[in-house]
């Protein structure tokens, strides 16, 4: 079998049904589901939700375990590791593609064998080119994500590991402008959708001086090691 075009990474919290809108997204604005593989990561903690119904699912889509720390970072890391495509896209809940998605990700990405970090509008807000036009999900090709070794560092919970990600593409030369193409971040912050108990377990005083202070650590070692811990 060849290698998937696209594998979707999709960091789940909201068992069991809470990711199933943002799949079906991906799944329906798609051109050519063949060449796509999904992978839902879990954490072990949220198992007891599915009462086995999500790995009823087959064909191109998985179901990766975090046994690791039940943050969203690690998740995504996990499901990076599991992934064999091409070009990878780190899902979300609350993310949804645009129609003709793969399409238009082929049409402006350079090439799938150079190392690239796409650079798409969020859709969040107005403000969006003001929060240091960090690229808030990783659009990917795979040499790029072998040379960094992970979707974000380690360290990070959720806060600033975006930034992190950011500045380290940018300063590896690799950014491609595609704002033209604008996938939704339906997130709390700047749209009227509530601020659920997932998203208030992520938003901590404790979670973002973490990530400032993991930031600023891998600014003055220059993101050294990519994404290695």
């Amino acid at each position: 079998m060849s290698r998937p075009t696209f594998s979707l990474c999709h960091a789940t919290a909201r068992l069991p049904d809470g990711w199933r809108a943002a799949y079906e997204a991906w799944r329906n604005n798609c051109d050519d589901w063949s060449r796509v593989e999904y992978i839902l990561g879990i954490d072990e903690r949220d198992l007891h939700k599915t009462d086995g119904t999500i790995s009823h699912h087959s064909g191109n889509f998985a179901v990766e375990i975090n046994q690791g720390p039940s943050t969203p970072v690690a998740a995504w890391n996990l499901t990076g590791q599991r992934s064999e495509g091409q070009f990878l896209i780190t899902a979300a809940d609350d993310m949804f593609p645009p129609p003709h998605w793969d399409t238009l990700l082929l049409a402006a990405c350079p090439s799938l064998d150079g190392e690239y970090m796409l650079e798409v509008k969020s859709g969040t807000s107005p403000a969006d080119d003001e929060w240091m036009r960090c690229q808030l999900h990783s659009f990917i090709t795979r040499p790029y994500y072998e040379r960094i070794g992970n979707f974000f560092y380690p360290g990070y919970v959720g806060y600033y590991a975006d930034v992190d990600a950011t500045e380290m593409a940018r300063a590896h030369g690799v950014m491609v402008d595609a704002r033209h193409l604008t996938f939704q971040h339906r997130h709390w912050i700047g749209t009227n959708v509530a601020r659920d108990e997932v998203y208030a377990r992520q938003d901590s005083d404790a979670n973002r001086e973490l990530g400032m202070r993991l930031l600023g650590e891998r600014r003055e070692r220059n993101f050294a090691g990519g994404n290695r811990p």
